[in-house]
């Protein structure tokens, strides 16, 4: 067509219009390929298997060869010869095919997305034959030809292709083949479109192309009983591959096939349908077979074949539906807008998957499949949904995962398979060791029948999805669990001997406060140490739970005597309620704390004082226990300790009072302050000894005879001769016999005594 046209012939303006209608289109149609190459790298193989598939074929099913060489790229597969039609609407970049998708056996609309393969080429060759009702077959050779900037590059080239057609009877292009019909055979790929790789790009989409067909072809074979085989011979590679799909058993519902290249089997796949809906999942073989997850790395959506895109629609199954409505990108399906009829039938076929999903599921289990942990996978789709859209999946998706808890899919730590309802999953931020942590701090406290199996635990988090999304699984029962739950549940025990731990796998019991330890442990190294303060989980040293706020630490540099705690809880201060248990590991430096120079001031306090013996009418000294806790407390001596004032003291005080016990050889007791404690049983025994007023009197008291009241008074008094700190307690009180036995104070007597006032002969040398 000349560039200049006659403006004034309304045919001529009109074909000139429609010309240049089908430039525009075809330009645009380039764009959006080069605005997502991507997608397109992955897309454009898949439309040309897609027409190949949608071609008739008298032999039942097609076959598809695809040859790579460098820089050559030839697609021929063995359908039906073109019809006219079919070839101008390549020209035309339009589809042959009905509008309506109504027919099942047609995925596609021929011409539309086969513009996607001019990624690999501006320029494609396509050969073949044309059949014509009552006429001899003819051989094509055509030109597609989309170089250029503007609409109006393409314009002459789009003319020509469709002036050569028109030429069918008298173009000696076109070469007659009268016994076509009878020779073909199922081995003549006589379609082939061939597609030359100039530059880099395209090789890399060709590369990119046949990569991604070995991810999805057996999918997609095995939804397509139409597609017999597809040959790939890779001289880059070097190597040819025969791609199979087989069934292998079929029972109207259920399907087991095989995936072969060549001789060799390269995967197996189960499949479930109903009503024109095809779940599928990769297996590793039929006799319990594990399942192989597709979480988002390849597309989950197909109509025949895979909408690439869709990789983000998160379904637990590979979802096929002829029934679905795919954007004009074939990278998804519409949702929004409800009010149309393809986003309404789209929801529909989505529901119906859901429920068959759950089917599928629940079949699964029953067969001992492994790796159930795939048939949870519900999480919202991350494609673009409006917030219409939205609100109807998240309802959708709360239904479905209320039947997802029923189903028996967890493989737990004891060998047994649960619900999901009666499972937890721990989890603890992003994926990571820090999970697996936590998972052996809740499996020994929940027990190894209700938790994954640790190996399980990172997959079984990608299939429950984000955080955020977690409500629609908490339904009745805390699903997944996170360590602030853990934290309540350990509060709820109250107390060590509460918290029943179940043993390791070996039978190695766990230590309760090892396992706090741990846990408080791996809290402060995740940054919430807060939960100490918040429940209360930290054991005294009785074991009872509190808050870490209302504990403090046993200074490890001073340990509290248990000797000296027992007197402390007697004298009303029950430390080991105030303080954290001795065996746990827990790095708070920082802490507040309290030793045995805290205990002994604390001691000192409770029993009046330094001075306490002096005081009178106080607290201490009018207990009913009292000697009973000075005892006690004067009773601890540093292991070996016992000689010594303090040792002698003792031995003296219960031979006074006809007390019985021993020693409390204590280790670490040393610097405790036991001056308060001494000079207050001192008193006790001073004011005892002042109210028997003589020698009979004491040995009264005393249950001992004369003499022996004698001998006992000479080693007290010789004590306290002996001692520096207490030598002037011979002042306390009338504890010195005269030479007539009566007590009388140290000031009151004469050394050696006088008339009036004899000093006992025995304890002269005193």
């Amino acid at each position: 067509m000349n560039n200049k046209i006659n403006q004034d012939d309304p045919a001529v303006s009109n074909a000139y219009d429609a010309l240049k209608n089908t430039a525009d289109k075809v330009m645009q149609g380039l764009e959006k390929v080069r605005e997502h190459q991507g997608i397109n790298r992955r897309r454009w193989l898949w439309e040309l298997v897609q027409n190949a598939k949608d071609v008739p074929n008298r032999f039942g099913q097609v076959s598809i060869k695809i040859v790579r060489e460098p820089d050559l790229l030839t697609f021929a597969h063995n359908g039906d010869p073109f019809q006219v039609r079919n070839v101008t609407a390549l020209i035309n970049q339009v589809s042959s095919k009905p509008s309506d998708s109504i027919d099942a056996q047609i995925t596609g609309k021929y011409g539309t997305g086969f513009i996607s393969t001019h990624l690999l080429s501006t320029t494609i060759e396509v050969t073949g034959v044309i059949h014509r009702e009552g006429r001899p077959a003819k051989r094509m050779h055509l030109m597609l030809d989309r170089e250029g900037t503007r609409s109006e590059d393409l314009i002459p080239k789009i003319e020509n292709a469709r002036a050569l057609v028109e030429r069918i009877d008298t173009d000696a292009a076109f070469e007659d083949m009268p016994d076509y019909d009878t020779q073909r055979t199922e081995q003549s790929f006589d379609t082939v479109f061939t597609y030359p790789l100039i530059t880099e790009d395209a090789r890399l989409a060709a590369s990119d192309g046949l990569a991604d067909l070995v991810n999805t072809l057996p999918y997609t074979l095995g939804n397509l009983a139409k597609v017999k085989r597809l040959i790939v011979e890779d001289s880059v590679k070097g190597q040819t591959l025969d791609y199979r799909c087989k069934v292998v058993a079929n029972d109207g519902s259920i399907r087991k096939l095989c995936m072969s290249a060549g001789e060799q089997v390269i995967a197996h796949f189960i499949s479930y349908g109903k009503d024109n809906l095809t779940l599928t999942v990769e297996v590793n073989g039929f006799e319990r077979p594990k399942l192989k997850a597709n979480f988002g790395e390849q597309p989950n959506l197909y109509r025949d074949f895979p909408l690439i895109g869709s990789e983000k629609f998160h379904f637990p199954f590979i979802l096929n539906s002829v029934e679905l409505y795919p954007n004009e990108e074939r990278s998804g399906i519409f949702l929004n807008a409800a009010g149309t009829s393809h986003v309404a039938t789209n929801r529909q076929v989505i529901e119906r998957a859901m429920d068959l999903a759950v089917e599928f599921g629940q079949w699964l289990a029953e067969q001992g499949a492994s790796n159930l942990y795939v048939a949870a996978y519900s999480r919202l789709p991350g494609v673009n949904m409006d917030p219409s859209a939205m609100e109807w999946y998240q309802e959708r998706q709360r239904n479905w995962r209320g039947r997802i808890l029923k189903l028996p899919l967890v493989e737990t730590t004891a060998g047994t398979t649960i619900a999901l309802k009666d499972a937890i999953i721990p989890r603890h931020g992003p994926e990571g060791m820090a999970n697996a942590v936590l998972w052996e701090l809740v499996v020994a406290f929940h027990g190894r029948g209700r938790l994954p199996r640790k190996d399980l635990l990172a997959p079984w988090l990608k299939a429950l999805g984000p955080m955020e999304e977690s409500d629609s699984w908490n339904q009745g029962a805390t699903l997944i669990q996170g360590l602030e739950d853990l934290f309540k549940h350990v509060e709820s025990k109250g107390a060590l001997e509460a918290l029943v731990l179940e043993p390791w796998p070996e039978g190695v019991a766990h230590s309760p406060v090892d396992w706090l330890s741990r846990l408080f442990r791996f809290a402060i190294e995740q940054k919430e140490g807060e939960l100490l303060d918040k429940y209360a989980v930290v054991p005294d040293q009785y074991g009872r739970f509190h808050k870490l706020s209302e504990l403090y630490l046993e200074d490890i540099e001073a340990r509290i005597p248990d000797a000296v705690l027992d007197v402390m809880k007697k004298l009303g201060a029950d430390w080991r309620a105030l303080l954290i248990h001795r065996s746990l590991d827990l790095d708070q430096k920082s802490h507040k704390r309290w030793g045995l120079a805290d205990a002994s001031k604390k001691v000192t306090e409770l029993l009046g004082g330094d001075l306490a013996e002096q005081a009178t009418g106080t607290t201490f000294t009018g207990r009913t226990d009292a000697l009973d806790i000075l005892f006690e407390l004067i009773a601890i001596v540093p292991t070996g300790g016992r000689k010594g004032f303090r040792a002698s003291l003792f031995s003296n005080g219960c031979s006074f009072f006809q007390r019985t016990g021993d020693l409390n050889e204590t280790s670490g007791c040393s610097d405790f302050n036991f001056a308060p404690a001494i000079r207050l049983l001192l008193q006790f025994i001073h004011n005892r000894i002042t109210e028997c007023s003589n020698m009979d009197g004491l040995a009264l008291f005393m249950a001992v005879s004369k003499d022996q009241a004698v001998l006992w008074l000479d080693r007290h008094l010789r004590s306290l001769v002996g001692h520096d700190e207490y030598k002037a307690f011979l002042e306390r009180g009338n504890i010195i016999p005269n030479r007539y036995g009566e007590l009388k104070g140290y000031d009151a007597l004469y050394n050696y005594g006088t008339e009036d006032q004899p000093m006992d002969a025995d304890l002269v040398e005193v």
